[in-house]
Order: C-alpha cells, then structure tokens, then sequence
C-alpha cells in the first residue's frame, strides 16, 4: 500500500509539473503571436505599385479599382490587428496592381484612340460648345481631416480626376492653396496650410503633372470657405483648391 501511494504521488507530481510545463507554452505562443507586427513593407510595396499603376490606370480601370480595394482591406486588417491576414491582402493588392501597370501599357495606345473617338462623337452632339480652356471651378477641391497633411484614398482619386484634366489642358497652370480652419494659431495655421498645398502639389507631380505648372500658395485660416464656426463649416475649411495662373 506504501508503495502504490508513493507512486501515486510521484505521478501527480509529474502530471503536475508537466501541466505547469504546457501552460507555460501555450502563453509563450500567444504572446509570441502578439508580438507579430504589421507588414509594413508589404503595405509599402502594394502603395508603390498602386501609385506606379496610376498613370495607365484608366486603360485597366477595373484590375486598377480590385488592386484598389485589395488594398484598403489589407489597411483595415491591420487596423484590427490580423496582420496574417493583412499580408496576404497587401500582396494581392501589389500583384493586382503589377497587373493593372502591364495592361494599362499594353492597352495604353487603343484606349487613347478610342478615347479619342468618344470625346469627338460627344463634342459633335453637344454643337462644339466644350470651353477650350481650363476653368478653376473643373478642378475639384481636395479634403483633409483636422491638423493633418496626408491625403486620404478619396483625396488622392480626387487627384487623379484633376490630373486628368491637367493633362488634357496641357498649357494650363495652376497654383494649390492650402486652407485651414480658425482653429490653432495664425503662424501654425499658415503653416499647416502650406504642408496640405504641397502634399497635393506632390502626389500631382507624382502622377506625371509637371511641377512647373504648378504653384503652391498658403491662406491659413485667412479665406474660410464657411463661416458657420460649426464642425461641418470646420471641415468644409479644411482644403486645398486651384485657381488658375
């Protein structure tokens, strides 16, 4: 009987020391999967292509806008923090958009022509009447979140509609105004105004403009275009627009 109950006890001891020993490695491994962290070069690898993309994307609209959306998921997934997951979105978003640049280049003469062909069936039917020169008011204004300089996803396609026009207006030139709402002090405001200018004049400049054309000119908070000193009226203020040189 001694012997049954000292073996018994040695078993419960080593039962116990190995329970002790898989709890210790279960927290091991989730705090190891904690520790991953988001796939930064693979996010910067999708946006480089993306961005590479651009210039032809309207020659493979509908691979452009999957890479697109495969990116934005990928940003949302690290969000939420399933960097696994969002690995495999950024690169799916970069190959989509690796083929998105070869078929926009491979496509890119055909489309032009038949491009071509639709605006002068359109001019035909509208009696010629399209103003030949650039207006300030086609170009679109750019939004931007409170005290920041980056360009959101809308931004930026906002942007590549103005290049758009910008490069079917070829001898146009343009100045980018920053604007501010009348929050924060008139020399940081100036400032802020100046860095949301040349963001935009930047990403322009990225997608083949010429930066010659265009100029950068800071109002602070000088020209609100609201002056409700509501949070909508604020945001309304938060811009870059064009005026024409």
């Amino acid at each position: 009987m001694m012997v049954e109950a000292t073996w018994t006890l040695r078993t419960d001891a080593r039962r116990a020391r190995w329970g002790a020993f898989g709890a210790l490695l279960l927290l091991l491994t989730l705090l190891l999967g904690a520790c991953a962290e988001p796939p930064n070069d693979l996010m910067k690898k999708a946006e480089d292509a993306l961005l590479d993309a651009t210039r032809v994307s309207e020659c493979a609209e509908e691979e452009y806008r999957q890479a697109e959306d495969m990116l934005r998921q990928a940003k949302a997934l690290v969000e939420s923090g399933d960097y696994d997951e969002a690995a495999i979105k950024a690169d799916a978003a970069y190959q989509l958009a690796q083929k998105a640049k070869a078929k926009g280049e491979a496509n890119w003469e055909e489309c032009q022509k038949a491009k071509a062909a639709l605006a002068a069936g359109s001019g035909a039917q509208s009696g010629g009447d399209r103003p030949a020169k650039l207006e300030a008011a086609m170009l679109k204004t750019i939004y931007f979140p409170y005290n920041e300089s980056n360009l959101s996803e809308e931004a930026r396609a906002t942007l590549q509609a103005n290049a758009e026009l910008l490069r079917e207006f070829s001898d146009a030139q343009v100045t980018v105004e920053g604007h501010c709402d009348e929050r924060g002090a008139t020399e940081y405001n100036i400032a802020l105004g100046e860095r949301r200018a040349q963001a935009v004049r930047k990403y322009l400049m990225q997608l083949g403009i010429d930066g010659a054309r265009l100029g950068v000119l800071s109002w602070g908070e000088e020209k609100p275009a609201d002056s409700s000193g509501t949070d909508a009226g604020f945001a309304r203020n938060r811009r870059a627009e064009f005026t024409l040189r």
